[in-house]
């Protein structure tokens, strides 16, 4: 899987390849003092004086939040006559006590001057207060006299509960997300139903009619929300693995829409020959990371917390979280700099659309540790995960729109032609390959120019086409045979690199897929 560069520094690396033997994977020590020494205490007489503990509110301000909810539930009534089945009530003087509770709450959240004892006693205080308040307060009793302007506020209340549930046709939430709530059919219906009740009644209604409408709706509406609960159907990236050529994703197995994911990559050995286990890859930590999965759109926002990183020249990598990442940029750019000086530095990087080295780092730490989100999808026959990674934002002036390229390094009477912000690939003038591209910042050894391509069909066939294609007689190196024609689908169509020489009206293209 890429992201420009999600799985490894391809654009970077390229850039200074020939110059740079290896990317330090220690961060050096953090000095007291800046000199390389440190007097253990940070003042010049070895006294140090201690600083007022800070004052833990968060508690309290919880604590507020939530009485302040249960009171906005309550009203003050004198009898409870007054009150509609389903809602509570309070005399006002237990109203008034609650209230003040919850003001004298506020008023040390408020203080300046309140230690952590003054914080602890008044949280003690409104819990006691809540307690008190929540004891006290009773259902209410009326179930009649109500007028069309009451139905009307009640059903305005119901109609958006109706539609925070949806049906489970296997009557358990089994088919149904764990982010989605689900009732029966028969309290959904029973709901709904109450509801045109409610709506078929006028002014010119019986109060008989009136009553019965209003007691039903609210009787629907009540077991409607105590009926609520989440689904338990499998998310649909829970436990799945995506294949891209020698590289896995594994997501996590979870109940919920949320998870986590590994990143692994096929080991090599120091002549970059794939370490194979029993004839298969043997896959090495690259990586991980979050995940969250919203089954209502088909996508996945994907967060890394630990990439990989060469530490070296040849095949060997570590994985680093974002500091580790970062570190490992800036100690490349200042051997660079050491190596051909800060003017040749700022040329390079004036070259690649950036103003100075941080830019070019954060730009980088962005693209590797940012949130991404991608569209997710599967192959007819429910084997392979796809995932739509996106496209990189194009970086400075598309000097490719309208000119066609001779693909080299390659068979001949191969071209790429370039129209607005789509390519073709072609072979003696049929077309292969069809997607959309973007232009990088890479410049290669040869002053061949960055471009990423990314494929939407091959031979007239979308991915999962393509992945039905594909025929094997056997797994290779792969797991099994799905896994096999998953890899390979997924490296056709994900964003690959390519890298581009102009001469005039033409020009040359190599690509890496």
């Amino acid at each position: 899987m890429k992201r420009n560069t999600i799985l490894f520094l391809a654009v970077f690396m390229l850039v200074f390849a020939l110059v740079l033997t290896a990317c330090p994977t220690s961060l050096g020590n953090d000095n007291d003092n800046g000199n390389g020494t440190s007097n253990g205490n940070g003042d010049d007489n070895g006294i140090s004086e201690s600083e007022p503990a800070a004052v833990n509110k968060a508690s309290l301000e919880a604590g507020i939040t939530a009485a302040e909810a249960d009171k906005a539930l309550v009203t003050v009534s004198a009898d409870g006559n007054d009150i509609v089945v389903g809602k509570d009530w309070v005399i006002q003087d237990v109203m008034d006590a609650f209230t003040a509770a919850i003001d004298a709450a506020k008023a040390v959240k408020d203080s300046a001057a309140a230690t952590q004892a003054d914080v602890n006693a008044a949280l003690g205080a409104l819990n006691a207060a809540r307690t008190v308040f929540n004891d006290t307060k009773a259902p209410g009793n009326k179930t009649s006299g109500f007028t069309v302007a009451e139905l009307a506020e009640l059903i305005t209340a119901a109609s958006p509960v109706l539609e925070g549930a949806v049906i489970s046709a296997n009557g358990d939430g089994s088919d149904v997300s764990p982010s989605v709530q689900w009732v029966s059919a028969a309290i959904w219906n029973a709901l709904d139903t109450a509801i045109n009740n409610a709506n078929s009644i006028t002014e010119g209604s019986s109060q008989g009619d009136k009553d019965a409408a209003y007691n039903a709706l609210n009787t629907a509406k009540n077991n409607f929300n105590s009926a609520k609960s989440p689904g338990t159907k499998a998310v649909a990236l829970s436990g799945k693995t995506y294949f891209e050529q020698t590289t896995k994703v594994v997501f996590s197995t979870t109940t919920t829409s949320s998870g986590t994911f590994t990143v692994s990559q096929a080991e090599r050995d120091g002549s970059g020959n794939y370490i194979l286990t029993g004839g298969k890859y043997t896959y090495k930590n690259a990586g991980s990371g979050t995940y969250t999965v919203n089954e209502g759109n088909s996508t996945v926002i994907y967060t890394p917390t630990e990439v990989q990183w060469y530490s070296g020249s040849g095949y060997t990598w570590t994985v680093v979280n974002e500091t580790g990442f970062r570190a490992g940029i800036q100690a490349m750019m200042d051997e660079y700099r050491d190596l051909y000086g800060q003017d040749v530095l700022n040329a390079l990087l004036e070259e690649m659309g950036f103003s100075n080295v941080s830019q070019y780092i954060d730009y980088y730490v962005g693209e590797e540790f940012g949130v991404m989100s991608m569209g997710y999808s599967f192959s007819g026959d429910g084997a392979a995960l796809f995932l739509d990674v996106p496209l990189p934002a194009s970086m400075g002036t598309n000097d490719l729109n309208g000119r066609t390229l001779t693909r080299i390094n390659y068979s001949s009477g191969w071209t790429v032609e370039f129209a607005g912000n789509s390519y073709t690939i072609k072979n003696g003038g049929s077309s292969v390959e069809y997607g959309a591209y973007s232009l990088s910042t890479g410049v290669d050894g040869d002053g061949f120019r960055g471009v990423l391509l990314k494929a939407e069909s091959i031979n007239g066939n979308d991915r999962a086409d393509y992945y039905g294609s594909l025929s094997y007689g056997d797994s290779g190196n792969y797991e099994d045979i799905n896994a096999r024609k998953a890899g390979e689908t997924n490296r056709r169509f994900s964003v690959y690199n390519g890298w581009y020489k102009l001469n005039g009206g033409t020009g040359e293209i190599k690509l890496s897929n």
